[in-house]
C-alpha cells in the first residue's frame, strides 16, 4: 500500500466517523432548544392561574360592593389581571408599578359613576388593594 491509498484510507474511515457525530451534535441541539422550550412555558403557567384567581377575587369583592354588572366584572377582572402581572413581576421597574396603579385608578373611575366612586373611596382598604397602592407599596420595600 502506497502512501497516497493510505491517505485515502485515513480519510475514508475520518469522513465515516465525521457524518454520524454530525447527526450526534444536531439531535443534541434539538433536544436542548426543546427542553428549554418547555421549561420556559410550564413557568408562565404556573403564576398565570395565581394573578388570574386573584384578579376575579378583586373584581368579585367590587361588584359585591357597588352591585356591579357580570359584564363590568368580567372587564374588571381583565384590568386587575394586568395590573397583578405588572405589580408580582419581580423585573418590573418602579416606574412601571406606579404606573399601573395610576392606569388602573384612572381606569376605575372612568367606568364608575361619582355616586359608586365615592362609595368606593369610603371603604379604603379595598381601594388600595384595587388600585394596587397596597401591593406597590410592599413590593418597593423588598
Amino acid at each position: 500500500m502506497c502512501f497516497a491509498e493510505k491517505k485515502l484510507v485515513l480519510i475514508t474511515n475520518f469522513t465515516k466517523i465525521l457524518i454520524p457525530m454530525k447527526k450526534v451534535i444536531a439531535i443534541l441541539t434539538l433536544l436542548l432548544a426543546f427542553t428549554i422550550n418547555v421549561n420556559a412555558q410550564q413557568d408562565n403557567k404556573v403564576t398565570a392561574p395565581k394573578t388570574s384567581v386573584a384578579a376575579r377575587e378583586d373584581a368579585a369583592s367590587l361588584a359585591k360592593l357597588l352591585e356591579l354588572t357580570p359584564t363590568q366584572e368580567n372587564d374588571f377582572a381583565r384590568l386587575f389581571t394586568k395590573k397583578y402581572k405588572i405589580l408580582e413581576n419581580p423585573e418590573s421597574k418602579p416606574e412601571l408599578r406606579d404606573e399601573a396603579v395610576r392606569m388602573t385608578d384612572a381606569k376605575i373611575r372612568a367606568t364608575l359613576t361619582d355616586a359608586q366612586m365615592s362609595k368606593l373611596e369610603a371603604n379604603k382598604e379595598l381601594y388600595a388593594k384595587l388600585t394596587g397602592a397596597a401591593l406597590n407599596a410592599t413590593m418597593a420595600k423588598k
